[in-house]
């Protein structure tokens, strides 16, 4: 494993605009700021959701003008703060209580479209008056799993169906299309300029051209392509004779450069494929190699997948969260390298942190705890006040809270 000193947190996603990086934090809630040229958060503002359990209750942002808005995913309320008055704006959302949604985020003009994946609606906001426009009911008995934006068109593909839908987002009207010779669940939908390329739980990608209605199947996958069994029953070994897979092969798929990218779920490899071709090529990164050790050590909060997408840079780079080793991967398409980057927080950032908490936190149950703790000690608190030590009764508490909405992407 990395150096542990120099893991660092997750969200559901960055915001990047030129040198300045927003993201929510996956376990503690707090909205952060960050320099790209420093590789310091040297901000942490609360978000003031009253919830007790803070995994996953806001974990996705986007900033738009002078206002940064924050998109539940267990939460019942899209917060929205503006960089001058330093002040939080509620936008309450009607949906069932205990539902995450996997936002995916769509700006088209002055309005904000949610794609909520595990739901069945797509959500418009309007950016300027911070309310909600619409709700768009896209599948009845159905759940979206996955989208694109293509021009003035959302694409949307769901959980228990091979068709496609698509929310015109002029006329608001959705039209159903029936993939042919399909028949396959599928988990995700991406767009290359011209074919969209689509993914389910099969050792297989596909591709549909819209204008001739004409589907290809591309399984020409590596030899050693394969899954690992992330249950507490692992080995730790890539089971390359399935083809068929409990969950979706994938969990991320994204156009960068000239490739068509994949990010694994819990199978073994990252694979791209160049614009306009059917070759699969896999991106080797050798420290991702799993064992039982590793897989085991992930499921305290019920991360059974290997990565989360954080950013895209500039049509070249590619940020991932790796799980197993807490930091980012930064993935260059153009060169077809990778390198970690290492991310911190100022002592500034960590002092709004210990406000923020009060005080009150615990050894050994989160990234940020840790380095709060360990920067109170480094300045001569031996003993923290409210500090549970060694932190093993509030992970338990804080195990259990999670358990009750476990996440399993």
């Amino acid at each position: 494993m990395k150096n542990k000193n120099k893991a660092f947190i997750w969200s559901d996603n960055w915001w990047i605009e030129e040198d300045d990086v927003w993201f929510v934090g996956g376990m503690s809630n707090i909205l952060f700021h960050a320099n790209l040229n420093t590789g310091k958060c040297d901000e942490a503002i609360e978000i003031p959701d009253l919830d007790i359990c803070k995994y996953r209750l806001t974990p996705s942002c986007l900033k738009c003008g002078k206002d940064i808005f924050c998109i539940p995913g267990f939460g019942q309320t899209i917060w929205v703060y503006n960089l001058d008055s330093k002040n939080f704006t509620r936008i309450d959302i009607d949906k069932p209580e205990h539902l995450q949604i996997r936002a995916q985020l769509w700006v088209k003009e002055d309005a904000l479209f949610i794609v909520s994946c595990n739901w069945n609606k797509v959500m418009e906001i309007s950016i300027s008056q911070k309310v909600i426009k619409r709700y768009y009911t896209i599948c009845e008995h159905d759940t979206i799993q996955g989208s694109v934006l293509v021009d003035n068109d959302i694409y949307m593909v769901t959980e228990d169906s091979d068709n496609i839908y698509r929310l015109d987002l002029c006329t608001k009207t959705t039209e159903i299309y029936s993939l042919p010779f399909c028949k396959k669940r599928l988990a995700a939908i991406s767009y290359d300029g011209k074919k969209f390329w689509l993914y389910g739980y099969q050792r297989e990608l596909y591709t549909w051209d819209k204008e001739d209605n004409s589907f290809a199947v591309i399984n020409c996958f590596p030899k050693d392509f394969g899954v690992y069994d992330f249950t507490e029953k692992t080995d730790g070994m890539v089971d390359c004779e399935v083809t068929e897979y409990e969950y979706s092969t994938f969990l991320y798929s994204v156009m960068v450069g000239e490739y068509i990218w994949f990010i694994p779920r819990q199978t073994n490899k990252i694979l791209y494929i160049g614009r306009g071709s059917s070759t699969v090529s896999a991106f080797e990164i050798y420290e991702e190699q799993e064992t039982s050790e590793s897989i085991l050590m992930r499921g305290v909060y019920g991360f059974r997948f290997k990565y989360l997408l954080e950013y895209v840079k500039h049509d070249r780079y590619i940020g991932l969260f790796s799980i197993k080793h807490n930091r980012i991967l930064e993935i260059d398409a153009l060169e077809l390298k990778y390198q970690w980057k290492d991310y911190s927080f100022s002592d500034e950032c960590l002092w709004q942190c210990d406000q923020i908490y009060k005080g009150v936190y615990c050894e050994g149950q989160d990234v940020l705890f840790n380095q709060i703790y360990r920067r109170k000690l480094w300045a001569g608190d031996n003993k923290p006040h409210n500090s549970t030590g060694s932190g093993n009764i509030g992970k338990e508490i804080y195990r259990e809270l999670i358990k009750e909405n476990e996440y399993d992407k």
